[in-house]
């Protein structure tokens, strides 16, 4: 069975503080799906993990930039 998260523990793992967990689904922000236990809100670890795939980077679709950081030209 997959482990279940608290927003907190949610919060941990992403980064976010747990009242913008708590904002973001109030407001229909990006965030993993999440389940409703009577008025406790839960994430599946493993919808956590896809959520993250779905949000990886691409590095070769970012174009590298020419300028260089310094002043050096």
């Amino acid at each position: 069975m997959d482990r279940l998260l608290t927003p907190r523990d949610l919060s941990a793992l992403i980064a976010l503080a747990p009242r913008t967990i708590y904002n973001r689904r109030a407001t229909g922000g990006d965030l993993p799906p999440a389940i409703v236990l009577g008025r406790r809100l839960r994430f599946k670890l493993s919808d956590v993990h896809q959520w993250m795939e779905c949000h990886k980077e691409d590095r070769a679709a970012i174009p590298a930039t020419t300028a260089r950081e310094g002043g050096n030209a």
